[in-house]
Order: C-alpha cells, then structure tokens, then sequence
C-alpha cells in the first residue's frame, strides 16, 4: 500500500513539475516576444469595460486609443497596462473608467469566475507574474486548471503563426448599429433590481484599480477618472451613494470627468448601459475638444 501511494504522488509530482514547466517555457517565450506598440503619436488611452469600448471613437479623437474592453476587471487592465506602457512610453495621459459596478463586489467575482478567466487567461497567462498566477489558482484552482489545454493552444499557435500583436485581441472601440432602449423601457426592463452583491464594496478590484494608478504615477502618467454615460434610469445607478463614497474616501486627488448624464436622445444609446455609433460620434467629437483642452492645460 505504501508503495502505491508513494508511486502515486511521484506521478502526481511529475505532472505538476511538467505543466509548470511547459506554461513557464510558453509564457516566458510569448512575454518576451508581445508586440503592443501603438501608433506613435497616441499620447492618450482609456482603459475599462464595454461602457467606454462603445462610447469613445478612436477614430474622431485626436492622438487617441480605445484600449477598453467588455466586463474588462481592473485585475486584468493593471497586467494589460504594464504592456501598454512597456511598448509605448510616449503616452503621457491615461483616462480610466470608474462606474457604478466598479466599486462593487460583482467586479470582484468577474475576475476569478469561469467565464472571464475561459476568456482572459489564455491572452494574458503570458504577461501574469508569479503572484497574480498565484491569485487566480487561489480563488478558483478548478478553472484555472481546467483553462490550461485551451491555454497552451492558443499560445502554441500564436508562436506558429508568429501572432504576437496583442492590441486588437485586448480591446479597441466597438462600434454598435442597435438602438433598443426604447423597447427595453417598454417592458420596464429598467426597473429590475440588481442582486445585492451590487451594494457591497468591492475589495479586489479597488485593490487592483490602485495598483494601476500607482503604476501609471510610477511610469510618469498623467491620470483621469472618467464615466461614460447611462441611460438616466438605469439600473446600474441605483448605488450611486455607495459610488460616491468611495471617490470620495479612495480617490479624492484623481481628476473626475463624469458623463454620465451626457444628454442624448434615447435612440443614440444601445441599451441602458451602453452608447450605439450615434451615441459614440456625439460623445466623441465633445471629448475630442475636452482633450485638446485639458493637454493645453498641461
């Protein structure tokens, strides 16, 4: 019997010494080789989640880049922004979304739940040091595991393909046709509440969200706080005193650009949560101009 188990565990031991081995080798190899250089004249950038992917059009935003992307945790923008800023030291402002659901525990969770890390991991695996591999194995060990096939997957084939170019896979402006707040506000959609977790602080990713201010302050970045705007009876502002509190208590130095009640008619927005095209050029053209203002300022 002592022989079995002992025969066991050295089996046991060979597979975690091998899969170490093996996402070691890979990540090492897939960090050394990231391509993130951004156009040269890009001096400003805006991090966050699907609300800015949809609101800022690069494209009508001078000397500007949409690096948001959808239920994007400030977990995995603090890992994505120490490549941004590796490859492209001629940024000098960095506009980050803070809303609503930031703050509060939901954001937490998105970052260890199965489908964000089925999502992120295999991209970012590459980038993620010993601590944050460590975090994630922590929270949800079954997962990440789990994720490991579907990881050295789509590395071997990056490194087949010579795909080292992360820019378009980690974000970018989503341009967005649809134009269904109306029908939703028709059937109260807006009216539904949000599960409690969406009253209670966040620890995690206010903890990550100052990493990622402190690394911008670390490598010379000029910092924004900015909010993109929501419908005005959306669901997703009914924690709005608890929002409040926290700026005001975590963050009362950062500069705070709030467009949350940017004024538009109902058929610019997608939904409750989220500006179309329409929606994106009006909000766009108008913080072109606050841009050219605040580097002005500068």
């Amino acid at each position: 019997m002592k022989l079995f188990l002992s025969k066991i565990i050295q089996f046991l031991l060979l597979i975690i010494v091998t899969v170490v081995s093996v996402s070691t080798l890979l990540n090492t190899h897939l960090n050394n080789k990231t391509q993130f250089a951004l156009n040269k004249n890009v001096e400003s950038i805006v991090f966050g989640h699907s609300h800015p992917e949809t609101a800022f059009n690069d494209s009508l935003i001078v000397n500007f880049k949409n690096l948001a992307q959808s239920g994007e945790s400030y977990f995995y923008t603090f890992i994505k922004a120490k490549q941004v800023f590796k490859h492209n030291p001629q940024i000098k402002n960095v506009f980050i979304e803070f809303s609503n659901i930031d703050v509060t525990q939901i954001r937490d969770e998105e970052i260890w739940n199965e489908k964000y890390i089925n999502w992120r991991y295999p991209t970012y695996a590459s980038w993620m040091n010993i601590s944050e591999q460590a975090y994630l194995l922590a929270k949800n060990p079954k997962i990440v595991i789990a994720t490991l096939p579907k990881t050295y997957k789509n590395q071997i084939e990056r490194i087949r393909s010579n795909r080292f170019n992360y820019i378009k896979s980690t974000g970018g402006y989503l341009y967005l046709t649809e134009s269904k707040l109306d029908s939703l506000i028709a059937v109260n959609y807006n009216k539904q509440e949000p599960e409690n977790k969406y009253f209670i602080k966040s620890v995690a990713n206010l903890y990550y969200l100052e990493k990622l201010i402190a690394l911008c302050y670390e490598n010379n970045k000029q910092v924004y706080f900015v909010r993109s705007p929501l419908y005005k009876d959306s669901f997703y502002r009914v924690n709005e005193e608890l929002f409040q509190e926290i700026k005001k208590e975590m963050f009362p130095k950062i500069k705070f650009l709030d467009y949350v009640d940017f004024d538009i008619p109902n058929s610019y927005f997608r939904d409750l949560h989220h500006l179309n095209y329409k929606g994106a050029i009006q909000f766009s053209n108008m913080f072109n101009s606050k841009l050219q203002q605040l580097t002005t300022e500068q």
